[in-house]
């Protein structure tokens, strides 16, 4: 890892050979050190001799771990006793490079971390993110929250951070043992076939990540032949390499299909592949224990397709198709 710090502030108070240290709180030490000879302007120092030696330091930061993960904005680092707070804002991530296929960004995101003896903890929220992805036309959330304790850190909500410069809330409760990177109001869309939204939460594997979604809502664009509404979905994300691949499955949604007057199934399944990427069968990406999709079967590269199964549909007032007729697939061809 790289990185840099420029317009730098920096706050001391370092004890001396006996441990001991000036204190500058209020209605203690007072002390002004001038900053220019006699133009009566100078610094007051206010450091809590009572917090143990300080160390504190802010300014506008950059990073960039492995060519893959630029990091930038404004950020305070405080170093009290053996504590370390780190306190971010008008941050800006980006994994992967901007021209690339596939790359993800967040921008105007805030962070804490927290670090003592006995607890180690992180928080980034509030960003919002943009994406590209290997054959999706848009990616986009409207909120970020990544999260991370040790397995014996609990965070309290609106326990604050504060590194005299800057602060941290966190506003709702951490359990002890979290791993999360999630985003919400997430919104996509592949070429004119589909698009999608709801909460997905993310994990980096390898050259790419994997994604598991619930509470998906997704629009079925098929033309005159096909219509698809889901209301209560989930889906599974692989990225490798700048290949995709993904399922989306339901149970509670409406669809059409042609001329059909009445058609019913019992399960839908969306499925995208790029050019370069194959699905196994029963493949599972997990982001967590218990947060986790599979894939219902195998899938071929450069697949963009639907099908369902427990299919009926009627023909007409007098012949309907049920039975061994269990999966219905309609798959785009180079003309639509």
């Amino acid at each position: 890892m790289t990185g840099s710090l420029t317009a730098t502030a920096l706050s001391l108070n370092l004890a001396a050979a006996d441990g001991s240290l000036v204190n500058y709180a209020a209605g203690k030490t007072r002390v002004t050190v001038q900053t220019r000879a006699g133009s009566g302007a100078g610094v007051t120092l206010v450091a809590d001799g009572a917090k143990g030696q300080i160390i504190r330091v802010s300014g506008t930061a950059a990073f960039a771990v492995e060519g893959e993960l630029k990091v930038g904005g404004s950020v305070g680092i405080s170093l009290e006793g053996s504590n370390v707070i780190v306190v971010g804002s008008g941050i800006a991530a980006q994994f992967g490079s901007a021209d690339a296929q596939t790359h993800f960004s967040v921008t105007g995101a805030t962070f804490g971390l927290l670090a003592t003896g006995t607890e180690t903890a992180f928080e980034l929220s509030q960003g919002t993110l943009s994406a590209s992805l290997a054959g999706f036309a848009s990616v986009r959330a409207a909120s970020v929250v990544a999260q991370y304790t040790s397995a014996a850190t609990a965070i309290a909500a609106t326990r604050k951070l504060d590194t005299g410069t800057a602060s941290y809330t966190f506003r709702n409760a951490i359990a002890k043992d979290t791993v999360l990177f999630a985003v919400d109001d997430f919104q996509a869309s592949i070429a004119d076939f589909v698009s999608f939204s709801g909460s997905v939460g993310f994990r980096s594997v390898g050259t790419g990540f994997v994604a598991v979604g619930s509470g998906i809502q997704a629009t079925l664009n098929g033309g005159e032949f096909a219509s698809l509404s889901v209301t209560d979905g989930a889906f599974g994300l692989r990225v490798t390499g700048g290949e995709a691949a993904l399922e989306l499955s339901a149970k509670n949604f409406s669809f059409g299909i042609g001329g059909l007057p009445a058609a019913k199934a019992d399960t839908v399944f969306l499925r995208y592949t790029s050019a370069g990427a194959t699905v196994a069968t029963r493949e599972t990406v997990s982001i967590t224990r218990g947060v986790a999709y599979t894939f219902a079967e195998a899938i071929a590269s450069s697949t963009i397709a639907f099908s369902f199964t427990g299919f009926e549909a009627a023909i007409s007032d007098v012949l309907t198709i049920s039975g061994r007729c269990r999966r219905l697939t309609w798959r785009r061809g180079p003309s639509g």
